[in-house]
Formats: C-alpha cells, sequence, structure tokens
C-alpha cells in the first residue's frame, strides 16, 4: 500500500475526526500524525464547528430536498388548467434541486462508509474483542488505500 501525501492524511484525520467517535490519540495513529499536529488542525481549520454542523446526515439532507422539490410540484400543480408550468424561475430551481438530490444519492462519501464500519466494530465489539482489533486493522488498511486512490 501506498503512503499517504500529507493532504491525504489531513483529509483522513478530518473524516475521523469529524465522522467517529476516536480520541484525538487515536486519530493521529491511525492516519499516522502527531497529536501536535491533529490539534493544530482542528484549531486552525475550524473542525470543532464542523463536527457541530454535520450533526444532520447525508440522508436527511437529501430528504429535505425531495421534499422541497414536492412542494414546488404541488404548488405548480394546484394552478389553473392550462397554466401548470413552472416559471423560468421554479424551472431553475427544479434543476438545481434535482442536480442536488443526484449529488447526495451518488457514490457514498468515504466518511459515511467509517461511519458504517465504526458501528460495524462497536457491535462486534461487545462479542469478540480480538475480532474487532482484527477488523480495524483492516479497516484502516481500506481507507488508507482509497485515500491514496484520491476517493
Amino acid at each position: 500500500m501506498a503512503s499517504l501525501t500529507h493532504k491525504q492524511k489531513k483529509a483522513l484525520a478530518k473524516d475521523l475526526y469529524l465522522q467517529t467517535h476516536y480520541k484525538q490519540k487515536e486519530i493521529a495513529e491511525k492516519v499516522g500524525i502527531s497529536e501536535k499536529t491533529l490539534s493544530k488542525w482542528i484549531n486552525t481549520e475550524g473542525w470543532k464547528e464542523l463536527k457541530g454542523a454535520s450533526l444532520i446526515t447525508r440522508e436527511q439532507q437529501r430528504r429535505r430536498i425531495l421534499l422541497q422539490i414536492k412542494a414546488l410540484n404541488d404548488a405548480i400543480e394546484s394552478r389553473d388548467e392550462g397554466e401548470r408550468y413552472p416559471t423560468p424561475r421554479e424551472s431553475d430551481t427544479l434543476v438545481k434541486l434535482s442536480a442536488a438530490v443526484n449529488n447526495l444519492s451518488s457514490n457514498k462519501p468515504l466518511n459515511t462508509i467509517i461511519d458504517i464500519f465504526v458501528d460495524f466494530l462497536e457491535w462486534i465489539k461487545s462479542s469478540n474483542l480480538e475480532k474487532a482489533q482484527e477488523f480495524t486493522q483492516y479497516f484502516d488498511d481500506y481507507i488508507k488505500e482509497e485515500m491514496s486512490k484520491g476517493r
């Protein structure tokens, strides 16, 4: 497996910080950086603020946008027959909202994969600590490889 670049390490550390419950020491060890470097990134990049703002999930955001599309389509449908066409502004809004939904629906981001695997590790840890540790190493290797591919 190729070594991660500085930029990739920073991106991985950010994902782990924002999307997991790992302690800073654990993140630093997994990414291969010092705790001081991680702390600097957290403070200078505003990761604490981002963590607070990231409580809404990708799926929740997708549902909100779908509801907005439905509301706009309902408003258009409520017009008199023969006038049930979107205005240019409404058409533009529908196109933008649809693109946003498609963007949120495609290819799970790495932080989502991390979330799922962390949940899995917590589940397996309760019954088999050794397996959880083994899977953690595989998971770490997988994430590093994905980061090296530019994902």
